[in-house]
């Protein structure tokens, strides 16, 4: 059985979204059955917190059903671009890969800070 991660339970969510939604919304408890491999790690509570988390970024959205009442689920243009850019592993690689790039070029800046500072002084001295 695959472990999946958190950011690829979210991608494969939206997937099967997109796969299933294509002219109407499925039901909450029908999202998670399409995925047998996820509904054995997943619990109730995981599950819900899934379609939360989805819904607050705007990847997928909400509509009441009539038959049975309850919400169904459908998934987002945005959820789509999403995806096409590699979903939310992609993001958080993405992510990292930014964090990363904005630490060095912090300590870049840091040093020729100084390093111009340590020159100003250096040059006054030898000036005066």
């Amino acid at each position: 059985m695959t472990k999946y991660t958190s950011y690829k339970i979210l991608d494969e969510v939206l997937e099967g979204l997109r796969q299933s939604t294509h002219t109407t919304p499925i039901p909450s408890e029908v999202v998670f059955t399409k995925f047998p491999e996820l509904l054995v790690e997943e619990r109730n509570r995981d599950r819900s917190n899934i379609l939360t988390k989805l819904l607050n970024d705007g990847y997928i959205g909400e509509m009441e059903l009539l038959h049975p009442p309850t919400f169904g689920y459908y998934i987002t243009y945005e959820g789509i671009l999403l995806l096409e850019r590699g979903g939310y592993v992609e993001k958080l690689k993405k992510d990292k890969r930014n964090s990363s790039l904005k630490a060095v070029q912090t300590w870049a800046i840091a040093i020729g800070t100084l390093l111009a500072a340590l020159f100003s002084i250096l040059s006054y001295f030898n000036i005066h």
